[in-house]
């Protein structure tokens, strides 16, 4: 339950200054539900960070471990999808066709 202190601010009624009670129960209410809102997908966003980088990228050395058969599956994924087919590598090799003058 968030503890809220209300205070005027109109000219006509200067705001009171807090109460020794309301001191106390400000300085001694949690902090961590009001940042909850906040933390939690700071949180999230975090921890699938984190393991996206040591699922795909962090280096465990030369031997085989438990992230090689993911990494192998992306890498042919990726190989796929910035592979050329016949067509656009024949364009490519022809190189760019000379342009007539038309003089």
């Amino acid at each position: 339950k968030a503890f809220t202190v209300k205070m005027s601010v109109s000219p006509e009624r200067p705001a009171a200054p807090p109460t020794p009670e309301t001191l106390h129960r400000l300085a001694h209410e949690p902090w961590m539900p009001r940042l909850q809102p906040f933390v939690r997908p700071v949180t999230r966003i975090c921890t699938a960070s984190l393991f996206a980088y040591f699922v795909f990228i962090h280096d465990f050395g030369p031997k085989e471990h438990c992230f090689m058969p993911i990494r192998r599956f992306v890498k042919a994924q990726k190989d796929k999808f910035f592979a050329l087919t016949p067509e656009q590598a024949q364009v490519l090799d022809k190189g760019p066709e000379e342009k007539k003058d038309p003089k």
